[in-house]
C-alpha cells in the first residue's frame, strides 16, 4: 500500500467509487451503486490517456521485474482468476468460454490451471483465438463459421459442463440459460 509518491510504479483497480455510500463505508467499493469505471465516462477519462488519476486505495505497487505492459494485465487477470475460482465443478470438466478478450483469455488460462479437461473458446477474431490457444485453450471455435454447440460437442464429445460468458452481448445470457445443461 501507500504512501504514494510521483513516479511510483503501480497498477490500479479502475473503479471510482463514491466513498460515501453504505457499500463504500463497509469497504466494498465494487458494490458502490454510484461507481464508475475509468474510461467509461467523460468525467472519468482513461483508456488512451497518457495520465489518469486513481485513489490511493485502488492502487497496487508493481513488484520489481514486472514491467508496465505486464502490470496493465493485473486487473483482467485478477477478474479471470476470481471468476474461475467462484465457479464450481471446473476440475475435470469440459468448459466453454465465450469471448477471448482480456477477460475471456484470462478465464481460459485459469480454467486450464484449475484442471479443466477441455477449455474451448468461442471467438470471432482469429488473433484472439490464437491467443486463447497460446494460454491453454484446448480448442477454439469461430462462431461466424460454425455452430458453437455442435462444434463444442464435436471437440468434447458432449455439451459443456461449465460455461463462462465473457462477451456481454445483450441476450447472450438468456440464450445460455436456455441451452446449457443444468
Amino acid at each position: 500500500a501507500g504512501p504514494w509518491k510521483v513516479g511510483d510504479r503501480v497498477t490500479a483497480l479502475p473503479l471510482n467509487a463514491c466513498n460515501t455510500c453504505e457499500a463504500c463505508d463497509a469497504g466494498l467499493p465494487a458494490l458502490c451503486t454510484s461507481g464508475v469505471f475509468t474510461g467509461t465516462s467523460p468525467l472519468i477519462q482513461g483508456a488512451y490517456a497518457q495520465l489518469v488519476t486513481a485513489r490511493g486505495t485502488m492502487l497496487q505497487r508493481l513488484p520489481d521485474g514486472v514491467d508496465f505492459a505486464e502490470g496493465a494485465m493485473v486487473e483482467p487477470l485478477a477478474v479471470g482468476h476470481h471468476i474461475v475460482s467462484m465457479a464450481e465443478g471446473v476440475k475435470g470438466a469440459s468448459v466453454l468460454v465465450l469471448g477471448a478478450g482480456p477477460i475471456g483469455v484470462a478465464v481460459a488460462l485459469f480454467a486450464r490451471h484449475a484442471g479443466a479437461a477441455h477449455v474451448v473458446v468461442s471467438e470471432r477474431s482469429p488473433e484472439r483465438r490464437s491467443l486463447a490457444e497460446a494460454v491453454g485453450a484446448t480448442a477454439t471455435i469461430d462462431p461466424l463459421a460454425e455452430d458453437v454447440d455442435a462444434a463444442f460437442a464435436r471437440v468434447a464429445g458432449h455439451r459443456p459442463q461449465v460455461v463462462f460468458e465473457c462477451v456481454g452481448v445483450p441476450g447472450m445470457l438468456q440464450n445460455l440459460i436456455q441451452n446449457v445443461p443444468p
